[in-house]
Formats: C-alpha cells, structure tokens, sequence
C-alpha cells in the first residue's frame, strides 16, 4: 500500500509535505535522519523533487502544463469580453482532455488490449495510466537515490528505520504503481538481472538497481511526449503508430517490446548489452526506436507471424528492413521521435508562446530546463535533486506543516513560519497569478470543485487574511470569502461576479 506523504501539482513548480524535509537532500555531512520523522521528510523531498524535475524535463507533464497555459491566458485582461467565455470554453475542453490523457486509460486501453501481451498482463496492463508511470518513475529515482546515500554516507542513517519506512520508497512494495516493475520481469522473463544487480554500485543498498535503472531509462523515453498540438505529416499506413506513439503507456509497452527482441538477439550473437543511461541512450534507443518506427503495436508482433505469444523471445524475429518492406513502410515517416526531437518541439512551442506571454518567469525556467535536457539528455541519473534548482535557475520552495523553506541557490527564509508570511519573490507571486487564473477559469467553466492556489495547491503558507477550509473546495464561485478574496478579485475582473 502507498502512503503519500507529500504533492506536487502537475504543470506548477513547488511542492507540499507533511513532513519535516530537509533543503539539502541528505548531501550535507552534518545531516543525519535518526528519526522517523527526519527520514521521512528526506524521502518526500526527494520523491516530490523528481516529480518537479519531471514537470520540466517530461512532455506528458509539460501537456497538463499547457493545458493551464490556455486556461490562465483566456482570463488576461487584454482579452475582448466577448471572446472572453468563448476562450475559456476552449480552454476548459484543453484540460479535460489533457486529464483524461494523464489520469485515465481510456485513450490506450484499446489499443493495449489487442496488444501481443501474455494473456495475464493484458487487463493491468490495459488499466495502466500515464500517472502511474510517473510515480513509478519518480519512486524507482527515489529509491536508487536513497541506495547512493545509503553506500556513501550510511553513518547518517537508523537501519531499523529504514527498514520501518520502506513502504514509502522501495518500488517492489508500491501496489499499481509497480505495475511497470512486474511488466519488465514478465516480459523479459528470458534475461537473468541478478548478476548485473549484484554488480552495481548500489548493490546492496538497492537489490535491484540494474533493473531500475533500465526501467528508469525506458519510463522517461515512454514519458518523453511531444506537444499534443504538433502537426506533422503521417503517412496513411502509420496512422494507428502515431496514435499510439502519442501514448505514454503504449510507448512503453512498444519499448519493451523492442528491448526484449534487442537483448534477445544480442544474447545469440554474444554481444553484451550495458545497462547504463549513456550506452541505453546511445547504442540502444537509437536501434529500438527503428523498430518501432515499422508500425502498430499489433504490427510488430504480425511481423513475426503471431498474435499472443507465450514468450517476448518470438517478437520481432525478422530484420527490420525486412519487415519495413513488408509492411510497406520502409519510407514512412517516423512517429516515434528521438528524445532530442521532442524537446526540439517543446523548444519551439515555448519560442512561439514567448511574445505576450504574462507569466515570463515560470516560461523561462521550462525553457532553460527543456535546454538542460538537450544538453544532458541523462540528466535524471546525472543531476541530483540539490542540484536541479540551480541548473534551471528556479529557487524551489516547498512547506511541510508551518515549516517552509527555499531550497537552493537561493534560501530566503528557514525555519518556523510566521502567519501571516509572505516572501519577497517574484517567481512565487507569478505562480500564484497564474493559479489564481487558472482556477478562476475553471469556476467559470463550471467544473465540479476547484482549490484556490492559496490554500489547497500547496501554497497556504502564504498570507491570505479571508481564508477558510473550504478554500481547498470550491463548487461555485458565490461561496468564496466576500472580502479580501484574490480568487474573487480575479473572477471580478473577468466580469464573472460583481
């Protein structure tokens, strides 16, 4: 069972937690976790840093990001009366889908459940949602960064708390989250990890680090989407691809799929496969990704001449020149692009959005952390959450009861809040302003309950003198504060209250 002890909005750049965090991730020698308490806060910080860095680094969180976008620019002020409920319409029908792209799996489960699937993977499979796969990915970083402190610095640590706690981080205890995890092992039941685990680094900290660490790698290339708006041309044969290559799930089951034929036939020719980022992303990728590029995810197993298959060892068993040929598709357009080609559209998408866009500082650093990427396209394994604040220049801040702090570069307040408190920061006023437009958006739209940005979103630390719990609830906008409502000011200056 999963106990959350932290949350992070999707597409905003902060986090919450219940429990005492620490700033410096474990990385400073006077930092111990002898407590239940301390630790915990050590693993919330951690896992909620990595869903930030996912926010910046992973088109399926930028699509929830611009989604907002829409909503936050329909209620600027320059924006005609008129046009005014037209946009936000739009806006709102931009954000139901990009839930149900994130939350649900109602756009992949058709397509997965023709997939080339042993018979008892096909219906948790089918269930699978693009979330899933980001807590996933997120747990699997944090455990493999907990292993690294554990081997170096394990003097900071209570074993017996550890092991009390291991339900918060370690990947196999995680219920539908280790879904991916069981897929991995069950397809790729043939390869034997236990050598390559017990010669990590990490080992034994992490019993399975090899093993997260290639589903690490195959997660973040599943998540890697570009925008849902993106027109390209598709060749008529590779219709169904692009659909599916627009889904996460569905990319990743493409993945292993081509993983599994790809260590199949490297087993026979006795090359070896290195389970590391750097030779994953550059000797790997490059040959799995020609793979998929052939076709559907039924292709690829018709391709082999079968259907449902007792073993992943009978996929994909002609050459893929061979197999373009005789799907006729050999001069196809590729749908599912390289990781560089992806942050290439996010990049181009931020330069067009860039002239006229009110919230210029939550843009830049998307901007500066998609250029990261580019430039360190290993940057989940080789930048370390204590790091990522500086390399995107964003001074992070998150709270965890009436405790909050900014992390570094930039630490402007530690320690016990006072009430009220407002912190001097420009990055924070732009994050609430846009929250504030886009909840306000949301009322507008009629959606069935809303937070204010102040209270349930995680930034209630900040002043807001007419606050109440229902804040975190909102079912219409006639129920907010009378006075001193910043929600309501907004609703007012889109002419949606009096």
């Amino acid at each position: 069972m999963t106990v959350s002890i932290g949350s992070h909005p999707i597409g905003e750049l902060h986090f919450a937690t219940s429990a005492l965090g620490t700033s410096w991730y474990g990385t400073r020698q006077d930092e111990v976790f002898e407590t239940h308490e301390a630790f915990a806060g050590l693993v919330a910080s951690v896992h909620e840093t990595y869903h930030l860095m996912q926010d910046v680094f992973v088109g399926t969180c930028g699509i929830a990001a611009s989604a907002d976008d829409t909503m936050a620019a329909a209620l600027q002020d320059g924006v005609p009366p008129e046009r005014r409920a037209e946009r936000v319409a739009f806006a709102a029908m931009r954000k139901r889908l990009a839930r149900e792209f994130i939350e649900t799996a109602r756009l992949s489960a058709p397509l997965l459940e023709q997939a080339p699937l042993p018979a008892a993977l096909v219906l948790p499979v089918a269930q699978l949602t693009p979330r899933d796969l980001l807590e996933c990915h997120a747990y699997l970083h944090t455990e493999l960064y907990l292993a690294a402190l554990l081997t170096t610095r394990k003097q900071a640590f209570r074993e017996e708390i550890v092991t009390d706690l291991a339900g918060l981080f370690r990947v196999a205890e995680l219920g539908q989250y280790a879904v991916p995890l069981r897929l991995l092992r069950e397809m790729l039941a043939f390869c034997d990890f236990s050598f390559a685990n017990r010669q990590h680094p990490l080992y034994p900290a992490c019993e399975h680090a090899a093993e997260y660490t290639l589903l690490a790698f195959l997660l973040e290339h599943a998540l890697h989407v570009p925008p849902l708006d993106t027109v390209r041309p598709v060749h008529p044969l590779a219709v169904v691809a692009a659909r599916e290559d627009a889904l996460p799930v569905c990319r990743f089951v493409k993945l292993l799929l081509a993983l599994g034929a790809e260590m199949y036939d490297a087993a026979h020719a006795g090359r070896p496969l290195l389970i590391h980022p750097g030779a994953l992303r550059t000797e790997l990728l490059p040959r799995m990704r020609r793979r998929i590029n052939l076709g559907s995810l039924l292709g690829m197993a018709q391709n082999a001449g079968v259907r449902r298959l007792p073993a992943i060892k009978d996929l994909l068993s002609v050459e893929p020149d061979q197999a373009a040929r005789k799907v006729g598709l050999d001069g196809a357009p590729k749908t599912f692009l390289s990781p560089a080609e992806v942050s290439g559209e996010w990049l181009e998408k931020f330069r067009m959005m860039k002239p006229g866009y009110p919230y210029p500082l939550t843009l830049g650093v998307r901007t500066r952390a998609m250029q990261l990427r580019e430039a360190m396209p290993d940057g989940f394994f080789e930048l370390p959450p204590v790091h990522f604040f500086a390399a995107v220049r964003l001074p992070g801040f998150f709270v965890a009861g009436q405790h909050g702090h900014m992390t570094p570069p930039a630490i402007v307040y530690e320690g016990e809040l006072p009430v009220p408190m407002e912190l001097p920061y420009e990055l924070v006023d732009e994050v609430v302003a846009r929250g504030l437009a886009v909840a306000a958006g949301s009322l507008m739209a009629g959606d069935a309950a809303v937070a204010c940005p102040l209270s349930g979103a995680g930034l209630h630390f900040l002043s807001c003198p007419p606050r109440t719990a229902a804040c975190s609830r909102i079912t219409r906008a006639e129920a907010l504060p009378a006075h001193d409502c910043r929600l309501r000011r907004q609703l007012a200056r889109a002419e949606h209250l009096a």
